[in-house]
């Protein structure tokens, strides 16, 4: 009773209760970019995650040419 108590306490101390969470690549790991045109009419943001070899593109302003 007691003794499993305290057990899953400090184990909820020591990794901070996050138990759910996917975890997260080192900070230095990402590399981030944007690329603008002259008057910001399009917008792309860039992130690539060295650790898991990734590449997020998304589109931040601005929409695909017609046709």
């Amino acid at each position: 009773g007691g003794l499993a108590a305290a057990a899953v306490l400090v184990l909820a101390l020591v990794t901070g209760g996050d138990w759910g969470a996917p975890p997260q690549a080192p900070a230095e790991a990402l590399y981030r970019a944007e690329v603008a045109a002259e008057d910001r009419s399009l917008v792309v943001d860039a992130v690539y995650d060295a650790a898991t070899g990734t590449l997020l593109i998304d589109r931040a302003a601005g929409a695909p040419a017609p046709g």
